[in-house]
């Protein structure tokens, strides 16, 4: 079953990347250190790495497995399928503008649709979903760990850069996006009746 949610997750990505002609964003830019570029990338293909060979070899990777009842695997399919479905649906809404390393295209506009709507970083949110569905489905714990941090360090250092460039490039527009929606879950607003 494990390899049911790489498989669905995989498609999508690369899905989207065929969409968006992503051949031209595999490589850093300005906005990114290289010490952050390259450590996302060792972590996600360390991790998949990891979790394909545990599910091809599971005697080899048993000593990094925790045991997990049939409940726990079926809530980390269901995660890691959710995950993949939030990204596929990101990457619908992003079309050309998908990419993996922090740059604007000449023609980029902001994208305020589907999960944009709500939230301006869903897509790290559908692969913080996708790789701890990844880690409950297979028990796993080197590879979930590896992907875990590497999306993790992804939020929390790598969008504060493309929050500044997206804040350079729109200005006001950015300024007002950012009022309505959440980082990286919708944001929950209530009134308050005096």
């Amino acid at each position: 079953m494990g390899w049911l949610a790489l498989t669905v997750f995989g498609i999508a990505w690369v899905w989207a990347a065929w969409r968006s002609g992503l051949q031209k964003s595999f490589f850093r830019t300005a906005h990114e250190t290289a010490a952050l570029f390259w450590s996302i990338r060792v972590l996600v293909l360390g991790s998949l790495l990891a979790f394909s060979a545990g599910l091809l070899w599971p005697a080899v990777f048993s000593p990094w497995v925790w045991p997990h009842g049939v409940w726990v695997h079926a809530a980390g399919l269901l995660l890691s399928l959710a995950g993949a479905a939030l990204f596929a649906w990101v990457s619908w809404a992003l079309g050309k503008h998908f990419s993996t390393s922090l740059h604007l295209r000449d023609d980029h506009r902001l994208v305020t649709e589907g999960p944009y709507r709500w939230v301006r970083h869903p897509m790290y949110l559908a692969y913080q979903l996708a790789w701890f569905g990844f880690w409950l489905a297979t028990g796993n714990v080197l590879a979930g760990v590896a992907g875990i941090l590497a999306f993790a360090l992804a939020m929390w250092v790598r969008v504060g850069a493309e929050e500044a460039m997206l804040a350079a490039r729109f200005g006001e527009q950015w300024q007002a996006y950012c009022q309505r929606t959440g980082r990286f879950l919708p944001r929950i607003t209530h009134t308050v009746s005096k």
